[in-house]
């Protein structure tokens, strides 16, 4: 569900403070078109908008789940920003999760992908399908 809950989003993006220093979730949250995405445990989206490109955002993911419940939380964010938001486009850099044989990300029926992967990185694109 979307949020513009500063201090959820301060609480999830605390663990990564030296990481992303510099990040102000007051300023962040003020542009409508970004969008913050929270579930019911506290796991935060972030989909920042990208000005240079239409109808596209980069996604940062900030959880406190793990293992196979972050990976749902992360398909289940997903899902929820192409269906309820402007989004069509998200070009991502993400942490390898093979789920079949084929060593490719598996994602919800909504989002279509194109996985390739060196060692522990699978570089995708999801978009929504029409």
């Amino acid at each position: 569900m979307r949020t513009y809950d500063v201090n959820k989003v301060k609480a999830a993006t605390a663990q990564y403070a030296r990481e992303i220093e510099g990040f102000h979730p007051e300023e962040w949250l003020a542009n409508e078109k970004n969008i913050a995405l929270i579930n019911d445990k506290d796991d935060v989206a972030l989909f920042e908008h990208q000005a240079d490109l239409l109808n596209t955002v980069c996604g940062h993911y900030f959880f406190f789940s793990r293992g196979k419940e972050a990976v749902k939380a992360a398909e289940q964010f997903l899902e929820e920003v192409f269906e309820t938001t402007y989004v069509q486009s998200l070009p991502a850099l993400t942490a390898f999760v093979s789920n079949n044989d084929t060593g490719s990300i598996d994602c919800p029926s909504a989002v279509h992908h194109i996985a390739t992967h060196n060692n522990s990185f699978s570089i995708f694109i999801a978009h929504k399908i029409f």
